[in-house]
């Protein structure tokens, strides 16, 4: 015999153990209690005792693998049905319950379900808003009209698998996680085996975002921003959490949000700013990325996708001007660092210097540059159009000569 089945018949044997010590004998047990095997179910009945003049109270079915199962105020009509089980042994008693206490317990008899998989479906659910946004941790559940229900959650994709799913009708309701809104309910009926598909939608989420979508052109070398709104629809008050996903170049910080979580109150707007960086990225490049945002750390309620291309500046055809990368010297910098760019072309131009913060605002302009052929340097002491020095952290210069933008490039100011 396996140690499997050696384990079975010791839990069988500590569970009869159980059921024939502490009860009160002379207190009238169940008659005639009787199981059998149906498919992927055990029905049972019992008849009350001989003398029921005492302070009757319940009945109380015990199961060899739980314990005591349920209790019933009175026999059920007809047979009780078992659905609960595997296709394994199951060993069952019923006891009455009276004021005085248990009585012993009715026959303990043992048995195994018939059990047939190919007698049973399989419920595959996407829930999602009207926006097309799915909805994580969503409770799907099914209530039979064959007295059995079903319950999950749907995954981060708003997806979930209901296996094994007897055969039958059944009520389908989904409820959303963040507020009481729940999808119009339906049934479907499982006459033969096989798979049933459901596409509920919650109408829309408590979140929702303006613009939808965005896309975005940007210059190499430069910077830029764009306002992204999320509105609470709903009257609760709810903590959120902002991420980029799903990022096309992870190895680029081409994109940042000003705020990565937050509280939003009921009926209220959050604006956040996406900071866009091609200071280090080709031209004729596009970037794609997801803003996911989270309630409450768990549940994606909004997801906004974003695109970025990246072009290249703008230079007259046929122009003899060649220009090269700019850089500076020290970077990082505490506190001057010296801006440098080479000219090719022989032409004497005014040239003048922007510098940006992360934001994309302009704090501090250079102007009236004399640049000649050659190597040209300029020096910025960190301070910004009010004579005051800039915050640490990273800033974005450009170089213009002329009408045109002749490079950009990037440098650290410490404290």
């Amino acid at each position: 015999m396996s140690m499997k089945k050696w384990f079975v018949v010791f839990i069988a044997a500590l569970f009869i153990t159980a059921a024939l010590l502490g009860n009160n004998k002379d207190l009238p047990a169940p008659n005639n209690f009787i199981v059998f095997a149906d498919t992927m179910r055990i029905g049972m009945s019992w008849e009350p005792p001989d003398e029921n003049n005492n302070h009757f109270v319940r009945y109380d079915l015990y199961r060899s693998d739980i314990g005591k199962y349920f209790s019933f105020e009175k026999i059920p009509s007809g047979f009780y049905y078992d659905y609960m089980v595997e296709y394994e042994e199951y060993t069952y008693f019923v006891k009455a319950v009276y004021w005085e206490g248990e009585s012993a317990p009715s026959d303990i008899l043992s048995i195994t379900p018939f059990f047939d998989s190919f007698l049973t479906g399989t419920v595959l659910a996407s829930c999602h808003d009207n926006s097309g946004n799915p909805v994580e941790n969503a409770r799907i559940t099914l209530d039979g009209s064959n007295d059995i229900s079903y319950s999950i959650l749907t995954n981060n994709y708003g997806g979930a698998t209901i296996h094994q799913v007897r055969l039958g009708s059944y009520d389908i309701a989904h409820y959303h996680p963040c507020y009481s809104a729940d999808a119009y309910p339906y049934s479907i009926t499982f006459d033969l085996p096989g798979v049933a598909t459901i596409d509920p939608s919650f109408g829309s989420s408590f979140i929702t975002t303006a613009p939808s979508t965005i896309s975005h052109d940007i210059e190499v070398g430069t910077s830029d921003s764009v306002a992204l709104c999320i509105n609470n629809v709903s009257d609760n008050s709810y903590s959120w959490v902002a991420s980029i996903i799903n990022n096309s170049y992870p190895s680029q910080n081409w994109i940042t949000l000003s705020d990565s979580s937050g509280e939003i109150l009921g009926n209220d707007q959050v604006e956040l700013q996406l900071y866009f960086d091609a200071t280090a990225i080709n031209a004729n490049i596009t970037c794609t990325c997801d803003i996911g945002f989270r309630e409450n750390y768990e549940t994606t309620v909004a997801v906004v996708p974003v695109t970025l291309d990246v072009t290249g500046y703008y230079i007259d055809e046929g122009s003899s001007e060649s220009y090269e990368s700019v850089h500076t010297q020290p970077n990082p910098f505490s506190k001057t660092t010296v801006i440098s760019y080479k000219v090719k072309n022989s032409q004497c131009l005014s040239s003048h210097v922007l510098i940006y913060n992360i934001k994309g605002q302009l704090v501090r302009e250079i102007t009236d540059i004399e640049s000649i052929k050659g190597m040209n340097e300029v020096e910025w002491d960190g301070k910004n159009l009010k004579g005051k020095t800039v915050a640490p952290g990273l800033y974005f210069y450009q170089i213009k000569v002329g009408d045109k933008n002749f490079g950009a490039n990037k440098c650290l100011f410490l404290q």
